[in-house]
Parts: structure tokens; sequence; C-alpha cells
């Protein structure tokens, strides 16, 4: 492969490549975690906003179906919704 050409990697073979890089997740340092939001197309400083919206959308696909709402993912909602 030519050295300027790019590969389009999966989520999961992104995933992969990152936890190859960094070791596991829950050895990762503040550093290594802004590199990974940005890998993913997050900025570090909307993460919480991110993963709020991402919680509301999980629960209004819940309601729309009719299932139950998790207490966990319910208690994750209201943690986010609290004022900073």
């Amino acid at each position: 492969m030519p050295e300027n050409e790019s590969v389009e990697l999966t989520d999961e073979q992104l995933g992969q490549l990152v936890r190859r890089l960094l070791g596991p997740p829950e050895e990762w340092d503040d550093v290594a975690v802004d590199f990974v939001l940005r890998v993913f197309g997050i900025d570090p400083a909307d993460a919480a906003r991110y993963v709020k919206r991402l919680l509301d959308n999980i629960v209004r696909e819940k309601q729309e179906k009719g299932e139950p709402i998790p207490k966990l993912l319910n208690d994750w909602v209201q943690l986010f919704n609290q004022e900073p």
C-alpha cells in the first residue's frame, strides 16, 4: 500500500487498535482518554454533553418501544441532568 493512502477502519477495528496502543481502559490517564475521545470524533470538552445525549436517546428509544428503563440507566440520566 502506498505511504499516503489511508485505510478506513470499522469502529471495532479502531477500538482494538486503541486497546493495543494504550492498554486496557482502566489504565488510561487523562491524556489517553482525551486521545481516545478525539479518535472517535468527540471533543473532550463536550464529552459530558455527548454522554447525556446518548443516555437520553437510549431512554427515549426504550420508552418508544414500551420497554422498562433499568434503574441503573435511570440513575445515570438523573446524574447527568443535575445542575453543576
